[in-house]
């Protein structure tokens, strides 16, 4: 890719494809790049830092969540994107709480009718996943 069309989403891209081959703690800014075929630098155009880039291919792997019409087809597109990013999903979470999240619990509060409910259902998905549960169990779990 020629570096003068590289943009903010094309390193999201190339982020979440370089955590799928060698785990977000195993992704480094100059693997990036070479992915890329860009110059390190110019990833630090649109990210700080690993911290900021890590956090924000999470914010995008869970955005499409929020556009789903029902609670349970919502449910099962988180699960299967943290599932499906096991350690991209991990280290985001656990450094500090993404934006994505109370996107993602006020969309199931608008859905379920309840904010509290809906920060009950999450921290119950979360920790399902954790757990490596099935996709389809944690639905079953949370919709119940």
């Amino acid at each position: 890719m020629a570096p003068g069309f590289l943009s903010r989403e094309h390193v999201l891209e190339a982020t979440l494809t370089c955590c799928a081959s060698h785990g977000a703690r195993g992704l480094t800014i100059r693997v990036l790049a070479e992915e890329l075929g860009c110059a390190v630098g110019s990833i630090y155009r649109y990210f700080r830092d690993k911290d900021e880039l890590v956090a924000a291919a999470a914010v995008q792997m869970l955005r499409p969540t929020v556009d789903e019409a029902t609670f349970e087809a919502s449910v099962r597109l988180y699960v299967e994107a943290a599932q499906a990013n096991v350690d991209l999903y991990r280290t985001a979470m656990s450094t500090e709480p993404l934006p994505q999240v109370n996107d993602v619990i006020a969309h199931w509060s608008a859905q379920l009718g309840d904010e509290q409910l809906a920060k009950q259902r999450w921290a119950l998905v979360h920790g399902l996943i954790v757990l490596n549960e099935s996709p389809d169990r944690i639905v079953e779990i949370a919709s119940a």
